[in-house]
């Protein structure tokens, strides 16, 4: 059994959904135990699928956290 038990769910939707573009959001709950303490995390997402060439596609997203580290804040991934 894990010393630090976790759970993790989010809810994914599809915003906008075209033949070339697509937007979609997602939030999320999180529950950690750490050091005996109850944490819940919120976090929330907003990224993009654009096809740019053929079956070449570009990527982003910006989310408010990582949903396994509490101390983190607003990020982003691209590609």
């Amino acid at each position: 059994m894990s010393e630090n038990p976790n759970a993790y769910n989010a809810i994914k939707a599809g915003i906008i959904e075209s033949g070339t573009a697509t937007l979609h959001g997602n939030i999320g709950i999180n529950y950690l135990n750490v050091n005996k303490e109850n944490h819940y995390l919120f976090y929330w997402g907003v990224g993009t699928q654009v096809r740019a060439y053929k079956g070449l596609h570009l990527i982003g997203e910006v989310i408010s956290s990582d949903p396994y580290d509490p101390g983190t804040g607003l990020a982003f991934q691209a590609g």
